[in-house]
């Protein structure tokens, strides 16, 4: 996650850059949006001879409330842990925890993990180094 200031803040989480499944996604105001016609244009011709439905929604990533602060690699620097919420569309919700660790100047998206399907995060904190999950 690419971020000019080193403190992380909230409009380090709502405009942070994040790979989630095989895709890189930067969130503005705490959403990305994918149209479906962008979507067809990554699958390659062979999307564009499918069907096409007027109005669909697309994928929607967007930043979950609960977000814990804390050293997740040790180096007693202020990293964090995030929820992301990537709806689909058809393909149903899934909800990924992504860590974000301070790098020098800037804070960095280092892993993002899918959770059990259905998982309802009503909290997150780091506690050395180790992320606890409460759904």
């Amino acid at each position: 996650m690419g971020c000019a200031d080193v403190v992380l803040t909230q409009h380090t989480f709502l405009n942070g850059t994040y790979r989630v499944n095989d895709s890189t996604v930067q969130l503005i105001h705490g959403e990305y949006r994918e149209t479906p016609d962008a979507v067809g244009e990554k699958a390659g011709a062979a999307a564009a001879e499918g069907p096409k439905v007027d109005d669909a929604p697309g994928r929607v990533v967007r930043l979950y409330d609960v977000v814990a602060l804390g050293d997740l690699d040790g180096d007693d620097q202020q990293d964090a842990a995030a929820i992301l919420i990537d709806d689909s569309g058809p393909d149903g919700v899934t909800c990924h925890l992504a860590a974000l660790v301070r790098r020098h100047d800037h804070c960095e998206s280092v892993a993002t993990v899918a959770l059990r399907h259905g998982a309802q995060v009503t909290h997150l904190c780091i506690n050395d180094a180790t992320h606890m999950i409460e759904a």
